[in-house]
C-alpha cells in the first residue's frame, strides 16, 4: 500500500489513511542538508510525502495457511511454510490433486463417448451412403432396362409397319 497524501511534518502517520510509512525511507525535510540537491519534486519545509514515486506497487502475496508474506498455498513448500506439513493442509492438498485426477478421467471418458458417438454416426453415415449407391444402381438398372424396353417397341412398331406395307402392295 502507498499513500501519496502531504502531511503536516508533526505527524509521523497519514492524516487521510493512517499509512505509517517512516521506516520505510519517507522524505522528511529535516533529513535533506541545506546544501543537498532535492528530488525533482520538492518537498515542502512543512511537509513530507510517504510512500515512492511508483505508480505501481509492487503486490505483496501472503499464503492462507500460516499467513507469511512471499509466498501462497500454490507456491507453498517444506522451505518457505511453516504450515506445510500441517494435516489440514496435506488433506487440502490431497483432496485438490485427487480433483485433478477425477477432472482429467471425466475428460477422457467424455472424450471416449465423443469417439464412439462420432463411430456409430460414422457408421451410420456410412450405411446411408452404402443404401444410397444401392438406389442409385437401381435406378440406373431400370433407366437401361425402360431404353431397352423402348428400343425394342420401335423395333416392334417398324416390323408391323413393314408388314402392313407388305400386305398392301400385294
Amino acid at each position: 500500500r502507498r499513500c501519496t497524501f502531504e502531511n503536516p511534518l508533526h505527524l509521523s502517520s497519514c492524516e487521510v489513511c493512517g499509512y505509517d510509512d517512516s521506516s520505510k525511507g519517507a522524505i522528511r525535510p529535516e533529513t535533506i542538508s541545506s546544501t543537498a540537491k532535492l528530488p525533482s519534486k520538492a518537498v515542502k519545509p512543512d511537509t513530507y510525502v510517504s510512500g515512492t514515486a511508483s505508480p505501481h506497487p509492487k503486490r505483496r502475496i501472503r499464503c492462507g495457511a500460516c499467513g507469511l508474506e512471499g509466498h501462497n498455498r500454490g507456491t507453498a513448500t517444506v522451505a518457505n511454510c511453516p504450515a506445510y506439513n500441517n494435516p489440514d493442509e496435506v488433506s487440502r492438498r490431497n483432496k485438490k490433486i485427487e480433483a485433478a485426477k477425477i477432472k482429467a478421467r471425466d475428460a477422457k471418458e467424455d472424450l471416449k463417448d465423443f469417439e464412439s458417438r462420432k463411430t456409430a454416426r460414422d457408421a451410420a453415415s456410412e450405411r446411408r451412403h452404402q443404401e444410397m449407391q444401392r438406389l442409385l444402381a437401381l435406378e440406373q438398372q431400370d433407366r437401361e432396362e425402360n431404353r431397352r424396353n423402348a428400343e425394342n417397341e420401335l423395333k416392334r412398331r417398324k416390323k408391323a409397319a413393314e408388314r402392313a406395307e407388305r400386305r398392301a402392295r400385294k
